[in-house]
């Protein structure tokens, strides 16, 4: 069976027998970043998501949310569970759309 390489499962699936830290791609090193996950997936013990560099823009986080959850993204059907390079956190839900502004905020509120 072929994993998505954005899902880890549990149900017995070992990190080893999907292929460890092959699966999953690298915290962006280039800037602020958030680690979205599909929140469905996430309460059901599956861990399906990416990367997503806010400061895209809105057009950019909204087309790799739809990328990552198979369907067009609304407020808590995603959320936020990691984040590298912003000195603040960022909320864990909110709607796509205010994703760019708010990693600015926290950008800013760190300088």
């Amino acid at each position: 069976m072929e994993r998505d390489k954005n899902e880890l499962g549990s149900g017995g699936t070992g990190w080893a027998a999907i292929g460890g830290w092959e699966v999953w791609e690298a915290a962006p090193r280039d800037g602020p970043a958030i680690f979205a996950v599909d929140a469905v997936a996430h309460d059901a013990g599956r861990i399906v998501g990416r990367w997503i560099k806010p400061g895209d823009g809105p057009a950019a986080v909204e087309a790799q949310l739809t990328e990552l959850l198979g369907r067009i993204p609304e407020t808590g059907n995603w959320a936020i569970i990691d984040q590298v390079g912003l000195p603040l956190m960022v909320p864990e839900t909110l709607d796509d759309a205010d994703l760019p502004a708010a990693a600015q905020e926290a950008a800013e509120a760190g300088r």
